[in-house]
């Protein structure tokens, strides 16, 4: 009997020792302010916590009240505080009153707010405890991969091998990493709206932005970001390394596999090196049940919900009143209900069929089957998570990607797309009412849902199969 009982507890103790073998430590990297990207993340880490892994994030972002988190024993947060004021670099009330844009100031504005942010949070005083610090160790490094190289070098101070990921989708820049020159003749820039079948006038763009970009990433950014890493990071390492310290470029190069928020329903086909691995729609978790009064809301609508979100960067309180008042007289007039995502004070006079929040379950909405119209900025994730979910969009950009996504959603069929400045009653109803009343943009919605979902292999479960495998070999 007592044999028994010792070999079920050392059959219970091998089994333990099993289940924890290739759980690693993991050092989660993420300077940018973006919410929406840090989402993603939240999700990624959930996961990999679920796996048994430990991780510890440097963010400006506390984690989200539903999500395991809080409180999580493997979980370690070091926060970028006070967190970066993006408004002090962007006005966004301008976005509502510009009446054109610029690729290349658009490019400028996403290297400027990537500079300012690795160099903001590379001077908190959290962070700088870690870079001076000598205790910690890892397994491997995940970190977003927008404009923040810099912060690679924590890559070198820990000799760990790195997963980058993408939130904004492909760019010609990854494939030049690992020594690949994409053929601007069939592959647009990333902020056009282009196909890989271009004319001569639109492949001489296409060229004329990616070379623009090739000369503000080789002779302003780069530089600007070797330069962090010669202030925050050198002082420090020196005294400890007798080596010969790695350049931007050497650092970028190392970097193991990235992931790339795409996915084949959304974008035209390119060629691409093999670390480059597609893992578009991993934030789309399982939906949750609604809260009870927006549930019985939705429901209790007989001819259907429009859900209204600008994302987490356009704030509603920054819209001029003259279109707040343009979007009222259109809502009051609709048979359907609406749900209006709303920061600030909330305007005067709103109809009886309009709920406001501050916040929406956005996922989780878009699931329920009473939704027939998403009105929306063309954010990546949002584009993702409605067309997951087969619910055509009235697209309203206001900056970078988001001017493509209109245009290619407009072409593709399932969505029509309107200039902020040019908005009134009349073309707001027309649109509205187009999208909603003629049954080919939700016929066209459910195709892409279709191919959106039909994958090989979990978006989310590749993404955690690749990060153990480098972790594991400490390359891809």
């Amino acid at each position: 009997m007592h044999k028994i009982n010792l070999l079920l507890i050392l059959t219970l103790i091998l089994c333990f020792l099993d289940s924890n073998t290739d759980a690693y430590k993991i050092l989660v990297l993420f300077p940018f302010i973006a919410k929406s990207h840090w989402l993603l993340f939240e999700y990624l880490i959930e996961e990999l916590l679920e796996h048994g892994h430990e991780v510890t994030a440097i963010t400006s972002f506390k984690p989200d009240r539903g999500l395991t988190l809080n409180g999580h024993e493997n979980y370690t947060e070091v926060l970028i505080e006070p967190p970066f004021d993006r408004k002090k670099m962007v006005s966004l009330t301008s976005f509502y009153e510009r009446k054109d844009h610029s690729h290349i100031e658009s490019l400028l504005n996403i290297y400027n707010i990537g500079l300012a942010t690795a160099k903001y949070g590379l001077e908190s005083k959290n962070v700088q405890k870690m870079i001076k610090g000598h205790d910690a160790s890892f397994d491997i490094i995940v970190t977003e991969q927008f404009m923040q190289e810099s912060w690679l070098m924590f890559a070198y101070k820990y000799k760990v091998p790195v997963v980058a990921l993408n939130t904004f989708g492909y760019s010609d820049a990854y494939d030049r990493i690992y020594g690949y020159y994409t053929p601007w003749s069939i592959v647009p820039h990333h902020l056009l709206p282009y196909t890989d079948e271009m004319n001569f006038i639109e492949r001489y763009h296409n060229a004329l932005l990616c070379l623009t970009d090739w000369i503000l990433r080789s002779f302003y950014h780069y530089p600007e970001q070797q330069k962090l890493i010669d202030r925050y990071f050198i002082p420090h390492i020196k005294q400890n390394s007798t080596e010969i310290l790695p350049d931007i470029y050497e650092l970028e190069r190392k970097v193991a596999l990235i992931m790339i928020n795409s996915h084949v329903a959304l974008d035209h086909p390119r060629p691409s090196m093999p670390n480059i691995i597609n893992v578009g729609g991993i934030h789309l978790r399982p939906t949750k049940p609604l809260p009870r009064d927006l549930r019985e809301f939705i429901e209790g609508a007989r001819h259907g919900v429009i859900y209204f979100s600008f994302g987490s960067s356009i704030q509603g309180a920054d819209m001029p009143k003259h279109l707040q008042l343009a979007f009222i007289n259109v809502f009051k007039n609709l048979p359907q209900r609406i749900l209006w995502k709303w920061e600030g004070e909330i305007p005067t006079n709103i109809p009886d069929n309009v709920l406001i929040w501050k916040w929406f379950p956005q996922h989780d909405i878009l699931a329920h089957p009473n939704i027939v119209l998403f009105i929306t900025h063309g954010g990546l994730f949002s584009l993702q998570e409605s067309l997951f979910n087969g619910i055509p969009m009235f697209i309203i950009p206001f900056f970078n990607d988001q001017f493509k996504n209109a245009e290619r959603s407009t072409r593709e069929g399932y969505a029509l797309t309107q200039k902020v400045h040019e908005l009134n009653e009349k073309i707001l109803m027309e649109t509205i009412v187009e999208l909603i009343n003629n049954k080919k943009y939700i016929e066209r919605a459910k195709e892409v849902q279709e191919i959106f979902k039909d994958n090989l292999m979990d978006p989310m479960d590749k993404a955690i199969y690749w990060i153990e495998y480098v972790a594991k070999h400490k390359k891809a």
